[in-house]
């Protein structure tokens, strides 16, 4: 098993062999440059189709007048092909309790953006470390150094849990497993989605809906926390539509929201048609500057993507930018953010009725840049299904097997083999490579990508977990599909070599037990995949870990894979490549939902209405907090 310095290592030397592979790259295609000058006339009859969707030409309005006129034809029509609404946090389980219209130039694509020197991968199994605080684990996050929303959170010292029905938020001081209330507030909502924990900074987000609820806000609301017994408010800010979802990084939290014009909409009325911004007690219409058109697309829409960058150190909005278009799916590297969306496809050829729009928006400590748009053909899982690397985008699609075609003014679906699509994608979003017509008549169960190779599980009978070559992005390949009985929901990478699946049990049939599995991959052969271990739970028939990440912790080096089970149960297991997965302990009596963190040697359970702590030997207890509703 390799230790953290060690794995940071790998990183910088593929780093180093990446920069090297890339200088000769640039050579090469400096000399095919001074080449490609004699067939100036041949590339400009390719032009065309190089760039999708006639290319990305974002304009920044120059005043509402220009944005109305855009969006007013979908208002009268009622929008019909406005595509798929996103609902926010999709999958997500919480606890349940019974201005100006100046003119503006065209935006600067250019921007540059401060880029970190080492990537270290995806997942959080790497111990967090903070000073003053013991080892903690940290929020499961897809991206490290990408911090995602959650209802739980901790910094070593303090244990923070939002009931996001309640508008309950509870401080908990931790001490060698001794716990004890240190504040609780009331946070003033319709429903609070989740919060962040940055130092000396809590950040709350949460929903509100007002005129009759009709028109809903995304609001957070930025704490001081310096004094844990005292949480002071120092600003809330906000804008209007629905959460697509949140992301942080350093200082500076992300807000991505979507907001659909009514059809109430009036020209001489800005705020029928055009997202609101809030800071406090004030309101005002996104500047008409901030509100960008794609002039090289012909599509329309009422729906605007809107996107802010706050830094919550200095309690300040950096910029705010907004887009018609929709959102959905969101994925968030430390450099760019992707928002994906279900829409409909003209295209006949394209083996699918429904396909994914891309926006790719880069981000630069709090200002955010539109920088690319793009189509593909097929539909995404969640946001696993994309992952950025070296400069390209990787993502998995499920394409519906459907064709249209029109004879004689007559439009004519036929139905075929829904199919699974591998696309590789560059900085503007063109496909540069792609393997195709994979896992027929099956559905993708869950992705997940690790550096060069990407794994993703397909189900009908049996589980083919796919193990694909992306090292050359123009041309990828399929390494190996092992077909094993049952399914995988959700994949983590381990240790070197060893892939983590938590899924479904089935027979060779296909028939599920309704039971959860896990099992233990063995991929360092990526081209000779095989299942080390697994384990069925025979007594546990749901985890929330099936359709939230967050609600698993993995840590390979505290020998901890813990998740919530279905009977109001904890479960926690270790694995050695000697005895496979072992259970550690199940402990019982949590109600909805519980999560688990750990914090030195001692490990925490927290439900709606406690914190109870265990010793990380045996997992006895040790001590137990109650979390009464302060109203």
């Amino acid at each position: 098993m390799k230790t953290c310095e060690q794995r940071t290592q790998d990183v910088l030397e593929r780093r180093d062999a990446f920069l090297r592979a890339r200088r000769k790259r640039n050579h090469r295609i400096m000399v095919a440059s001074l080449c490609g000058v004699l067939t100036v006339g041949l590339m400009w009859q390719m032009l065309p189709r190089l760039l999708p969707n006639g290319g990305f030409s974002p304009v920044a309005a120059k005043d509402y007048e220009a944005v109305w006129n855009r969006i007013e034809p979908m208002i009268e029509k009622g929008d019909d092909d406005r595509g798929t609404y996103p609902t926010g946090n999709v999958g997500e389980i919480f606890w349940e309790e019974s201005v100006d219209g100046s003119v503006s130039d065209d935006l600067n694509m250019n921007t540059p953006v401060t880029r970190p020197t080492i990537s270290k991968g995806p997942g959080t199994t790497d111990v967090v470390t903070n000073t003053g605080a013991p080892d903690f684990s940290d929020t499961n996050l897809q991206v490290l150094g990408v911090q995602e929303a959650d209802y739980i959170k901790t910094d070593g010292k303090y244990i923070y849990a939002l009931s996001t029905t309640k508008g309950q938020l509870s401080i908990v001081s931790v001490d060698n497993g001794k716990l004890a209330l240190t504040s609780q507030l009331i946070v003033e909502e319709d429903y609070c989605s989740g919060m962040y924990v940055n130092k000396d900074r809590l950040i709350v987000e949460r929903s509100i809906k007002i005129n009759n609820r009709r028109e809903i806000r995304i609001l957070l609301d930025i704490y001081d926390i310096t004094d844990r017994t005292a949480p002071k408010r120092l600003n809330t800010y906000g804008q209007s539509g629905t959460l697509v979802s949140t992301r942080m990084i350093g200082n500076i939290l992300y807000l991505v929201t979507s907001y659909t014009v009514g059809m109430d909409a009036a020209k001489d009325d800005v705020a029928t048609y055009v997202p609101k911004i809030y800071e406090e007690e004030e309101t005002q219409c996104l500047p008409a500057r901030d509100i960008v058109i794609n002039e090289s697309c012909e599509d329309a829409c009422s729906t605007y993507l809107v996107i802010s960058g706050f830094d919550t150190e200095a309690v300040r909005q950096v910029s705010q930018k907004s887009l018609l278009g929709y959102g959905g799916i969101l994925y968030c590297s430390t450099e760019n953010l992707y928002v994906a969306n279900t829409v409909g496809l003209d295209n006949s050829d394209a083996g699918s009725l429904s396909g994914t729009k891309l926006y790719r928006f880069s981000l630069d400590n709090g200002v955010v840049t539109p920088a690319a748009e793009g189509t593909v053909a097929g539909t995404l899982l969640n946001q696993f299904s994309m992952d950025e690397y070296e400069g390209h985008l990787r993502l998995v699609a499920t394409l519906d097997g459907r064709k249209q075609t029109v004879a004689d003014g007559i439009v004519s679906v036929q139905m075929g083999t829904k199919t699974q699509t591998l696309y590789v994608l560059n900085d503007k979003l063109e496909e540069v490579g792609s393997v195709k017509n994979l896992a027929p008549d099956e559905r993708v169960y869950s992705v997940r990508f690790d550096g060069d190779i990407g794994y993703f599980v397909t189900f009908r009978q049996t589980d083919p977990l796919f193990a694909a070559d992306l090292s050359d992005p123009t041309n990828p390949k399929i390494l190996s599909a092992l077909k094993i009985p049952g399914f995988s929901e959700y994949l983590h990478p381990y240790t070197d070599g060893l892939l983590l699946g938590l899924g479904r049990d089935a027979d060779e049939n296909g028939i599920q037990s309704g039971c959860i599995k896990l099992s233990m991959f063995d991929v360092s052969d990526p081209a000779a995949v095989t299942e080390a271990h697994t384990l069925v739970l025979a007594n546990c028939f749901y985890s929330d870990a099936e359709n939230d990440h967050k609600a698993i912790l993995v840590n390979a080096d505290r020998d901890l894979i813990a998740f919530p089970g279905s009977a109001s149960d904890y479960h926690i297991y270790g694995y050695s490549a000697e005895e496979g997965f072992t259970c550690r302990a199940v402990i019982d009596g949590f109600g909805k939902h519980p999560r688990g963190l750990y914090i030195g040697e001692y490990f925490y359970v927290i439900c709606s209405d406690r914190v109870v702590s265990y010793s990380m030997t045996n997992f006895t207890f040790v001590h137990e907090v109650s979390l009464s509703v302060a109203k």
